[in-house]
């Protein structure tokens, strides 16, 4: 018997506020967890290819109608894991079935698709980056975000 593929789709979107940028990339903002999710213009094209529900294979295809060329599936697991982290993904199979991936072991296939696509294929590699809200707090202080400054006379 055949096995199963699974089924990636986006999660929740009505929780969520998109904004796509002129460079390819997104930007998310996750009401419930006052996160902000930045996509690079690859992990971009994960995301939006699983709009309507994608398999792995439908993902890799995504991604190389998009940037030409193959796409090794390391890539596209990469990419499915870090949305899946971040839960802007889910995936079809029973809970039981699918294992976390651990902050490590994304590190290491982090490691082994740049040994893998070289210096200048660091910008192949899809990512995903997070603020929480404390962390958005933390580095808007010392930036001076927020606050206004009044200019005396000249």
């Amino acid at each position: 018997m055949p096995q199963r593929e699974n089924i990636f789709k986006q999660s929740e979107l009505e929780r969520l506020a998109v904004e796509k940028l002129p460079d390819g990339s997104t930007v998310i903002f996750d009401e419930r967890s006052k996160s902000v999710h930045s996509l690079n213009p690859r992990a971009t094209v994960v995301w939006r290819a699983c709009a309507s529900g994608a398999t792995v294979p439908r993902i890799m295809e995504a991604l190389a109608d998009h940037f030409g060329g193959p796409v090794d599936v390391e890539v596209a697991n990469h990419a499915i894991a870090q949305l899946q982290r971040v839960n802007l993904i889910e995936s079809d199979a029973p809970a039981a079935v699918v294992v976390p991936v651990a902050e490590g072991a994304m590190d290491m296939g982090r490691r082994s698709i740049l040994k893998g696509v070289g210096s200048l294929g660091a910008l192949a590699v899809p990512v995903v980056l997070t603020l929480t809200a404390a962390e958005q707090r933390a580095y808007a202080f010392p930036a001076g975000s927020g606050a206004t400054t009044t200019l005396g006379p000249p």
